[in-house]
C-alpha cells in the first residue's frame, strides 16, 4: 500500500521539477520565431495554461481510471503505447545487467572471503576498487572503443540481435557488481568466524557444502539488501548506457523527451521505472521470507492473530 504514496510523490516532484526548469514545450513546438498568439494558442492546446495543481490532478486522473499516461507533444502518440514497445528493450538490458553484477559479485565474494590475503583475494579487490571508480557511462565508452573499434569483434551501436546487448550488458554489469563484491566479502568473512561453520568442519563436511549450505545462506541477508538497492541504479544507469549505444529503449527515449520539452513522455517514463523499482524493492522483501525463517514466521504469526481477533469479533 505504501507502493501507491511513494508513486504519487514521484509524480508530483516531476511535476515540481518540470514547473522549474526553463523552456517552454509550445515554443519547443513551434520554434524560435513563432508568433506569440500561436504559441498562447498551443499552450492552450496542450493544457499548459492551467493551474499547477489542475494539471497534476487530471493527469493522476486519467493514469488511475483510464491507464493513461497522455500523448506525446513530438510524435503525437500516445505514451503508454511507446513505452509499451520500448520497456521489454530496457527490461531485457537491466535484467541481464543484474544477472551479471549478482554473478561476479557473489562469485568473487565468496573466493576472496574464503581464500582471504591470498593473491585471489588482493586481485579481486583491485578489480573492485577499479570498476567502483568507472562511471558506467565511461565504462561503456572504453568497451566500445577496444571491441568495436579495435578489436571490431562487436557491433557498436544499435539493436538488432543479442550480440547487440553484449558490451551494453557488460558495462551494467561490471559496474555494479563491485557493491555486491564488497557486500558478500563483508557478511562471508563474518559468517565463516562463527561456531556452527567450525562445527561443520569437525563432523568432516566438506569446503564447498559448508559453504553453499551454511554460509552463504547465512551471509545472504545483506547481499540481497545491497542486490534490492543496486536495482535502482542499475535501471538508472540503463538510460545512460541506451543513449551511448543508440538503443531503442525507454532510456533512449526519455533523453530525446528531456531534450525536446516532451512533458508527458518525462512523466510517463519517470513513473514507468519508478513503478518497476517499487517492484523490484517489494521482491527484494518477498525473499527475506524465504531466507530469513524468523521474518516468515513473523508473518505467519500476525496473519493468525488477525484471523484470531476476526472470529472473536
Amino acid at each position: 500500500m505504501w507502493m501507491i504514496f511513494v508513486l504519487l510523490g514521484v509524480l508530483f516532484i516531476v511535476f515540481v521539477l518540470l514547473e522549474f526548469t526553463p523552456g517552454d514545450p509550445a515554443r519547443q513546438i513551434l520554434g524560435a520565431f513563432a508568433d506569440e498568439k500561436d504559441v498562447a494558442a498551443k499552450r492552450i492546446e496542450l493544457g499548459l495554461d492551467d493551474p499547477f495543481l489542475v494539471r497534476f490532478f487530471r493527469y493522476v486522473y486519467n493514469l488511475v481510471f483510464h491507464f493513461d499516461l497522455g500523448v506525446s507533444y513530438r510524435t503525437k502518440l500516445p505514451v503508454m503505447q511507446e513505452i509499451a514497445s520500448r520497456l521489454p528493450i530496457t527490461m531485457t538490458i537491466g535484467v541481464l545487467g543484474l544477472l551479471v553484477s549478482v554473478t561476479i559479485g557473489l562469485t568473487t565474494g565468496i573466493i576472496s572471503a574464503v581464500k582471504q590475503y591470498s593473491w585471489l583475494d588482493k586481485i579481486c579487490n583491485v578489480f573492485a576498487v577499479i570498476f567502483y571508480a568507472m562511471p558506467n557511462f565511461w565504462l561503456a565508452l572504453e568497451l566500445s572503443l577496444i571491441f568495436a573499434l579495435y578489436l571490431k569483434w562487436l557491433p557498436p551501436t544499435g539493436y538488432k540481435g543479442i550480440e547487440y546487448l553484449i558490451l551494453p550488458v557488460t558495462a551494467l554489469g561490471l559496474n555494479g557488481s563491485t557493491a555486491i563484491f564488497r557486500q558478500t566479502r563483508s557478511s562471508m568473512l563474518d559468517v565463516i568466524r562463527e561456531d556452527y561453520i567450525r562445527t561443520a568442519k569437525a563432523k568432516g563436511q566438506s569446503s564447498i557444502k559448508i559453504i553453499l549450505n551454511h554460509g552463504l545462506r547465512n551471509a545472504l541477508m545483506p547481499v540481497v539488501t545491497m542486490v534490492g538497492n543496486s536495482l535502482g541504479l542499475i535501471i538508472a544507469g540503463t538510460v545512460v548506457i541506451e543513449s551511448i549505444f543508440s538503443i531503442p529503449g525507454l532510456g533512449n527515449y526519455m533523453l530525446q523527451a528531456i531534450n525536446s520539452r516532451d512533458y508527458p513522455v518525462i512523466q510517463g517514463s519517470v513513473f514507468v521505472l519508478a513503478f518497476m523499482i517499487s517492484i523490484f524493492n517489494l521482491l527484494t522483501d518477498i525473499v527475506y521470507s524465504f531466507l530469513d525463517p524468523q521474518i516468515k514466521s513473523q508473518y505467519q504469526s500476525n496473519g493468525i492473530s488477525r484471523k484470531r481477533r476476526v472470529r472473536t469479533e
